[in-house]
């Protein structure tokens, strides 16, 4: 009779804790999407403004291609994508070349392209994501 008492009183306590373990979850779900929801609001991880053809990113980009800079990368590199997103709309005025398949990899062979993303600046080769401010001084469009 021992036994089935602690059965019960063990198996009481089980459903307990599995009921107070879920509604701390419930409680913790919903915080994270509130907050989520709260942030992106704000703008936090989703621009609100993208870049515009009057924007700082905008003129930097017209410049750098003014001053012949290029960028080489390709469409599946995670660090391109992230320099192109650095640009928002404004990346349309860079001087791309594709390096992947449906692209123009020859050309980057030919330049000597080894890693990406590649931007080549008044002849010399920098690897890796640049910021804006790196780009303007190295082309000369401060």
């Amino acid at each position: 009779m021992v036994k089935t008492i602690k059965k019960r009183n063990l198996k009481k306590e089980r459903e307990h804790y599995i009921k107070r373990m879920s509604a701390y979850a419930a409680v913790i779900v919903v915080v994270v999407v509130g907050l989520g929801f709260g942030l992106s609001s704000t703008g936090f991880f989703v621009s609100d403004n993208p870049a515009t053809s009057n924007s700082p990113s905008s003129s930097l980009a017209k410049c750098l291609t003014a001053n012949g800079v290029e960028m080489y990368g390709t469409s599946t590199c995670p660090a391109c994508q992230t320099q192109k997103a650095n640009f928002g709309d404004s990346f349309e005025y860079i001087n791309y070349i594709e390096c992947g398949p449906d692209g123009n990899p020859e050309l980057c062979v030919e330049k000597g392209i080894e890693a990406i993303p590649t931007w080549i600046i008044n002849g010399q080769t920098y690897v890796g994501i640049l910021s804006a401010e790196k780009l303007a001084e190295l082309s000369g469009c401060n």
